[in-house]
Parts: C-alpha cells; structure tokens; sequence
C-alpha cells in the first residue's frame, strides 16, 4: 500500500501491478488531486478542522460563542471560505496576545 500525507490526514492508497511509468503518472494525478484543496477557495467544516487541527466537537461548540469563522451555505453544505478562514486566524493570534 502507498500512504500519502495530506495535512492530519494519512490516506492510504492500494498499490498495482502495473508499469513503473504508468505507476508514476497515476502517483503523480494522486497528489495533484490531493492538494488541490490547498488551492481551494472554500472548505468544508471537516477540511477546517483538519488543517487547523481542531475536532468538529470543537468548532460546533464555540460556533455559537462567535470564536469559530463566518459559514455559508451552498444547498446543504456548510463551508468556510479562505478569507474567513484567515481573518479567523489572524483574530485568534491578536486575541491570544491580548
């Protein structure tokens, strides 16, 4: 089995038999998938946690509190935008130096 890090999370991928170029290509599709939501403009609740390297028990619990960032929905999805996401960051670091 291959394992790829992406952020927190290890992802295990089951290894083939096939060509050591076509092997190379699909390992190198693989983690251009992977880390295209580091180029995300939004993420999910559970993508947040996981970079910032918080539970979702967390977040749900100081949502209400006003210390998690702002949220939008698209149909039933709750996301988070990169902007939010940082402007979230940069109040935390202010306020754990207040």
């Amino acid at each position: 089995m291959l394992t790829k890090r992406r952020g927190a999370l290890l992802i295990q991928l089951p290894s083939r038999h096939v060509s050591s170029h076509d092997s190379l290509k699909q390992q190198e599709l693989m983690m251009h998938s992977l880390d295209q939501s580091d180029d995300a403009d939004a993420y999910s609740v559970d993508e947040f946690c996981s970079r910032h390297r918080i539970s979702t028990q967390l977040f749900y619990k100081l949502k209400p509190q006003g210390l998690m960032p702002a949220t939008f929905k698209v149909g039933t999805r709750v996301l988070i935008s990169r902007e939010a996401a940082a402007t979230w960051r940069r109040a935390r670091e202010i306020a754990a130096h207040s």
